[in-house]
């Protein structure tokens, strides 16, 4: 990529706007070298250009605040020697790392967060954690940087695991794989993904199915109707 004159971005930017109707804005090599080093756009160079987060510029004044318990656990996670491992420490690690995914202020420190998260992940004490762990950082990345790509396979082991083991019926993680679901298909629309529709439209089939055997196996209580001037007693004696 390289510079493009300034003359010729302006005849761009106005042809664009007199004969498409078109707001064109060109970012060039210049541009984009300069605006990779802002503070709230560095995640981008550290997911992308593979540079070390510890090279991120400081926050300027006037940025976004940044909440106590937030910046409390930054410390904490930096700081801690002790491998995270358990639902418990994934717990704690998923506040902070949904902030970061969902609010600019705390942009520049998730490729941090999902490092931390990838690190559970492969000392993950038992299953159930490896996949809420697997489900948060695919959210993560796709929401916080923009692309899917890098999860791919986290996402084909969540799905496949979850559809395959009949044994694991956890109502939080089938909720999870129904979510994880909308996102695949969203990303597939905007083509941040190389799953397939194939890929997508197989899973969505394998839950329902399974769904719909845990259902009949173990249907959910029926509430007793209501009568409303009697209240929840049945059958209802008219007065």
């Amino acid at each position: 990529m390289t510079a493009v004159p300034a003359r010729k971005r302006h005849d761009l930017i106005d042809e664009a706007a007199r004969t498409h109707q078109v707001e064109l804005e060109i970012w060039d090599a210049a541009a984009l070298a300069l605006h990779l080093a802002d503070y709230d756009l560095f995640y981008l160079a550290v997911q992308y250009l593979h540079l070390p987060s510890d090279l991120a510029p400081p926050r300027p004044d006037g940025a976004g605040e940044l909440p106590d318990w937030y910046v409390e656990a930054r410390q904490r996670w930096q700081t801690n020697d002790e491998p995270a491992r358990t639902l418990g420490d994934l717990v704690d690690l998923r506040g902070p790392l949904r902030h970061a995914t969902f609010h600019d202020e705390a942009r520049a420190d998730l490729p941090e967060w999902i490092g931390h998260a990838r690190a559970l992940l492969a000392a993950a004490a038992g299953e159930h954690t490896a996949l809420r762990a697997r489900y948060e950082i695919v959210v993560a990345t796709l929401r916080g940087l923009g692309d899917m790509h890098p999860t791919d396979q986290l996402a084909r082991d969540y799905f496949d695991t979850v559809t395959a083991n009949d044994t694991l019926t956890d109502p939080g993680i089938l909720e999870d794989a129904v979510v994880l679901l909308q996102y695949g298909f969203g990303a597939l629309v905007r083509r941040l993904t190389a799953l397939t529709v194939e890929d997508l439209c197989s899973w969505q089939h394998l839950l329902a199915d399974k769904i719909d055997r845990l259902l009949v196996a173990d249907p959910p209580p029926t509430p007793w109707p209501i009568c409303w001037p009697c209240g929840p007693a049945w059958p209802c004696t008219p007065t």
